[in-house]
């Protein structure tokens, strides 16, 4: 009797970068896979040809498209595409400068009904489904193996946790980022967790915190995120991009990402500060509220804000610094240090981030406590004084980080997914 190969469906509306992996994984063991997306096409679809076109290729909205490109090792999937007119309006409103969450909650929920219509006709063996993506199809089909990315860590130890910092820290209330949920996305990420047979997580510390709100250890696994393959031209400009061996020159601190208190922005700050300028310096990239962007204006003596960059001149600017900080209260992974990594670029990091599961502190890296500004006045000013230390960690970084591949990461979605 011949065993029928089992169907997997992944389920991702957003740009969240792990979900494709998983179907590249399906894909490469032979597993029959869709993909339902509202956000993205294969690379043979018409609208990216048109993307690429020297028509649309050098123009914003044309690097917006590219960015949504799926990879190669999906061609072997069906993309379905689901609610793909409402992402084009998300689009096309962000590139005009728009900002609101209504059309996001808007996709997400028409998502999440045309996916379960999906999921009831096509009856898959296995669901993949990133965090609030995945709760139509879970409840269409509740006796199929159903598998959740779930990116940072738990909702409700998040804003439990957040809230002792808002007490904490009041003057910085306004920019904790998660530390409310409405009602409706709570029940909807309750709902989810729920549901889900397995619990896929990045980190330990995001695991940790799933286990503190009573998640059974057994649903809970850990797969580590991957850093993107770096193009070498970026290593061999004239002058190069490692680490001064100067000292005495102030150093360069980069701090890359969503610029919130959540990613324990105030501390940073406070640490640089208390330095001075000669010092170091730091360059903050990364999207910001206007009102975060009047309160940064304090500390502009040695603080340059610089909006988001295109991928390429990001990975230039970690090539530039001498080191990467990221000082979150609360994350899942913390993939921009990764990445930094892998330029050769060592990375400081909280113990709420990916923390030890990538770096042994004071070899490619450092892990500080959280909400510690003191800790890393520590870290950063012994990299000011030791600049032999911190290039040594940087070739170790960069080694650490061949470690932490997207192929890595779908080798490992693939024997979890062949795996009863």
């Amino acid at each position: 009797m011949i065993r029928e190969i089992p169907s997997v469906a992944v389920y991702n509306s957003g740009t969240h970068p792990e979900p494709p992996y998983w179907a590249a994984a399906a894909n490469h063991a032979g597993l029959r896979c869709a993909y339902l997306t509202s956000t993205s096409f294969k690379s043979s679809s018409a609208l990216m040809r048109l993307a690429r076109s020297s028509l649309m290729a050098r123009t914003p909205i044309g690097a917006t498209v590219l960015r949504r490109t799926l990879p190669v090792s999906m061609d072997g999937c069906e993309v379905v595409g689901v609610s793909r007119m409402r992402a084009l309006s998300e689009q096309l409103r962000q590139a005009f400068g728009a900002e609101g969450d209504d059309l996001v909650d808007a996709r997400m929920t028409a998502f999440r009904r045309s996916s379960a219509r999906w999921t009831q006709r096509n009856g898959p063996n296995i669901i993949v489904a990133q965090y609030t993506s995945a709760l139509g199809a879970f409840e269409s089909q509740p006796g199929t193996r159903r598998v959740l990315l779930y990116p940072i860590a738990h909702h409700d130890w998040m804003a439990d946790e957040l809230e002792i910092e808002a007490q904490r820290n009041p003057s910085w209330r306004e920019f904790l980022q998660g530390r409310y949920s409405p009602p409706a996305k709570k029940s909807l990420l309750d709902r989810e967790i729920e549901l889900a047979s397995s619990i896929v997580v990045p980190s330990n510390f995001a695991k940790q915190s799933f286990i503190e709100r009573g998640v059974d250890p057994s649903r809970l696994h850990v797969i580590s995120l991957g850093a993107t393959s770096v193009d070498p031209a970026l290593h061999d400009r004239p002058g190069g991009f490692r680490p001064s061996q100067k000292r005495g020159s102030a150093l360069r601190v980069l701090f890359a990402g969503q610029v919130n208190q959540r990613k324990g922005i105030s501390y940073l700050l406070e640490a640089v500060a208390n330095l001075g300028k000669h010092v170091a310096e730091l360059e903050i990239i990364g999207p910001s509220t206007e009102r975060m962007r009047e309160r940064l204006q304090a500390y502009r003596e040695n603080v340059v804000l610089s909006s988001p960059v295109p991928r390429r001149q990001l990975m230039q600017a970690m090539g530039h610094a001498d080191v990467l900080v990221l000082p979150s209260l609360a994350e899942g992974f913390g993939l921009v240090a990764l990445e930094a990594m892998a330029m050769g670029t060592p990375a400081v990091v909280t113990e709420r981030t990916f923390g030890t599961d990538v770096i042994t502190s004071g070899i490619d890296g450092w892990v500080v406590e959280s909400g510690s500004a003191q800790a890393l006045v520590k870290v950063l000013q012994s990299l000011a004084d030791d600049r032999t230390l911190l290039a040594a960690a940087g070739v170790a970084a960069k080694s650490t980080a061949t470690r932490f591949t997207w192929d890595r990461y779908a080798r490992s979605a693939g024997e979890f997914l062949m795996t009863p």
